[in-house]
């Protein structure tokens, strides 16, 4: 499975214009998903009928909803399922994956594509990353308590210690000396100059792969456990600088990939940390001054806007239809939906993680405030 990554999110959320469909259809991991696609063919339905109640010609929506009829007859996508398959197109731009979200059927037509439930992949509660480490391989695994699936990541991390830009480096600089005319060159004379060699290059293949680690999972704020026997571990805290690293790892020889003793294992290790964030999101909004704690849902939504909004809750399953005037800052809702509305409890989501602040979709009843759809903690005190 591809990782969804920020950047992503970040392009999708820049798109406006006319007759965006999205698109979420549950899936299971398993099985011919029969169930799934004969959902996916009702929902095409549906919204070609709203297409042309939106004044499209029959012509017109058919263009949109062409590369949507495919997917359902695309064995290659329905082999390789997660929890939801997500599908965003407008007349310029069509984009489909499967994501270990859980959601209900859900389509929309709006000038935006609606993203709201892509948040829930960069703060799940229980889940995790697994990053199986030696100087041999490394393979990167997205899990939860219960399930585990490997990321693809060739692209961003070195496969080897000698696939590492200070191996190539060095190797080549080697190799260029050796070449010189009129001069013998013998590398590893002297005392200790093999063994700081061999140091510089371990440390050189950690940094690439902190690097790669910042690259891919920049966004998301849950840790990585690391699979490595500890001497390679304790370098790559050395060198790291990211700050999702759980501090402790599984440790082990894991070159012959015993993923599931692995996941097992990763679990135990972090039961603390799950215990601990069971209450901790909720605490931050209780815990918090009143004249930093805002429940009313038009000032949330104002304050988002403004970029005041540090931590943002937003109940799972509850749409608030309307439209919001970026002139004044006040937001209009709608008991009904309106044929150009926007659910405005996306459009704050996107705007409070877009500004760089935190969104947690929680259950009505793990709500701080069960009573308003939108709970939110200020950066500062107003």
């Amino acid at each position: 499975m591809t990782l969804f990554q920020k950047k992503e999110f970040e392009e999708l959320a820049a798109i406006e214009t006319q007759y965006c469909i999205s698109i979420y259809i549950p899936t299971q991991r398993v099985g011919e998903n029969k169930e799934s696609r004969l959902t996916l063919k009702n929902t095409v339905s549906a919204v070609e009928k709203q297409l042309l109640g939106l004044g499209l010609k029959r012509t017109e929506a058919e263009v949109y909803l062409e590369p949507i009829k495919k997917v359902i007859d695309d064995t290659s996508i329905w082999r390789l399922l997660s929890d939801t398959m997500v599908i965003f197109r407008n007349k310029d731009h069509f984009w489909v994956r499967n994501l270990p979200i859980q959601t209900n059927e859900f389509h929309l037509i709006s000038n935006k594509y609606h993203l709201l439930p892509l948040l829930d992949l960069f703060n799940q509660d229980n889940s995790y990353f697994i990053f199986l480490l030696s100087l041999k391989k490394n393979k990167l695994y997205e899990a939860n308590q219960h399930e585990i699936i490997e990321i693809e990541s060739d692209d961003v991390f070195p496969e080897t210690i000698n696939d590492s830009r200070g191996h190539d480096y060095v190797q080549k600089s080697l190799e260029f000396r050796s070449r010189m005319p009129g001069r013998e060159f013998a590398p590893f004379h002297g005392k200790g100059e093999g063994k700081d060699y061999k140091e510089t290059e371990v440390l050189k293949y950690m940094v690439d792969i902190d690097d790669g680690l910042k690259e891919l999972l920049e966004g998301y704020h849950v840790p990585v456990v690391v699979a490595a026997v500890e001497s390679i571990f304790s370098q790559l805290k050395e060198a790291s600088t990211f700050k999702n690293l759980y501090p402790k790892c599984v440790p082990g020889n894991y070159d012959n990939d015993d993923i599931l003793l692995i996941h097992n294992k990763a679990n135990e290790l972090l039961k603390p940390y799950f215990d601990k964030r069971k209450n901790e999101n909720k605490n931050k909004y209780i815990e918090a001054p009143d004249s930093q704690i805002v429940s009313d849902t038009r000032d949330v939504i104002k304050a988002a806007y403004m970029g005041q909004v540090e931590t943002l809750f937003v109940e799972k399953g509850r749409n608030l239809w309307g439209e919001f005037d970026e002139q004044t800052g006040e937001a209009t809702i709608h008991e009904d939906k309106k044929p150009v509305d926007r659910c405005l409890a996306d459009f704050t989501a996107q705007t409070v993680f877009l500004k760089g602040g935190n969104v947690f979709i929680e259950e009505v009843g793990n709500m701080p405030e069960s009573g308003s759809p939108l709970n939110a903690v200020l950066r500062f005190q107003v």
